[in-house]
């Protein structure tokens, strides 16, 4: 069986090593690896009429199956089983895009009300954000009803997205962390410290799910005061861009860009994930585990999780110091026993097993 892999150029920048899309494609290519299948793979730009031209060259009859990573390519998709209809076409997305820019909008929208603006005004200055959304959707709708398979990252969003727009093609492909960066975490052995880190990432910025965490952190470790004074609190990467809305309290400590995350993950108990909004696989949520850390997020975040990761996330009221307290105070409990990295692994090789049957 021979395999097009099409991947978007980000995957190859150095610097975006740890983003989640790129550790999500590395999952692939770890699967056709061992089970090796011949693959090709095809790095372009996210650009459908670019990728179409790139495909006009290729003899895609010469493949089984063509996977293409993130569903934005829905004229390319159709050329290709327009083209080479024996031809499998998979498709991966890593959000429910409608629901994910509509929680664009409503942070943009937080940050802005936070800031003095009025409804209306936020409203307004946000449209476009809302216009994404529809385009988005149409994206997804196009891209899953023209693939054979479509691969939804979570079963939340198989069951309560995709299964409403392209119905039996989609499937659950759940998240794993891929074996090179669980290796990585594993070669960063340290005593763990009462730590609890806010990680920001590459897009933090003014009105981001990221500085919305952030702010929900602040706010936490804030309303503390002299409370829990053996717990130490960090803000990972460059948060001077995040928001005139934010203000960060003398007890958290701020640790700039760090190349890896993960020495100090080996560090920490605890990994703060303190926003609602965002749709996917909270990739840093199994990095953490992996080193050990309990995470803190809001029930929203965790009612969309896997099962076998839930045990290891603890729920935190956004809204109460007290409720915060409680978390930091469960983090000091024997952490829970298993890998469900392994799990999920399991879970992923399994999907795709049957995929390429």
């Amino acid at each position: 069986m021979k395999i097009l892999h099409i991947v978007p150029e980000s995957f190859t920048i150095p610097h975006l090593r740890y983003l989640g899309s790129t550790k999500d494609i590395l999952g692939r290519i770890e699967y056709f690896a061992d089970r090796a299948l011949d693959v090709d793979q095809l790095v372009v730009e996210r650009s459908d009429e670019t990728l179409l031209e790139r495909l006009r060259s290729v003899p895609l009859e010469r493949y089984a199956v063509v996977f293409v990573e993130i569903p934005v390519y829905p004229l390319s998709i159709e050329f290709i089983r327009q083209t080479s209809p024996k031809t499998k076409v998979i498709c991966r997305s890593i959000n429910a895009e409608l629901y994910h820019q509509l929680h664009t909008f409503l942070s943009n929208s937080t940050y802005q009300w936070r800031n003095g603006a009025g409804v209306f005004s936020s409203f307004l200055s946000n449209l476009r954000l809302l216009k994404g959304s529809h385009y988005r959707l149409k994206l997804d709708y196009k891209c899953g009803n023209a693939s054979n398979i479509l691969f939804s990252i979570t079963d939340w969003e198989t069951r309560y997205y995709w299964n409403y727009i392209v119905g039996s093609k989609a499937r659950n492909l759940p998240y794993f962390l891929p074996a090179k960066y669980e290796e990585e975490i594993h070669s960063h052995v340290g005593a763990k410290e009462d730590i609890c880190v806010s990680f920001m990432g590459v897009n933090v910025g003014a009105g981001s799910f990221l500085a919305d965490s952030l702010y929900n952190f602040n706010k936490l470790v804030g309303g503390l005061k002299d409370g829990c004074p053996n717990w130490r609190f960090m803000a990972t990467s460059d948060t001077s861009d995040v928001g005139s809305d934010i203000h960060l309290t003398e007890r958290i400590t701020t640790t700039g860009f760090l190349k890896s995350p993960y020495p100090l993950l080996s560090r920490a108990k605890a990994v703060a994930i303190l926003s609602p909004y965002g749709y996917g696989f909270k990739t840093k949520i199994l990095e953490a585990i992996v080193a050990g850390c309990y995470v803190l997020l809001p029930y929203q975040l965790k009612k969309r999780l896997p099962d076998m990761v839930k045990p290891f996330c603890i729920e935190v009221d956004l809204t109460s110091t007290a409720s915060f307290k409680q978390a930091l105070s469960q983090c000091m409990e024997p952490f829970p026993v298993g890998n469900p990295n392994t799990g999920l692994k399991l879970e992923a090789f399994a999907a795709l097993d049957a995929a390429l049957q």
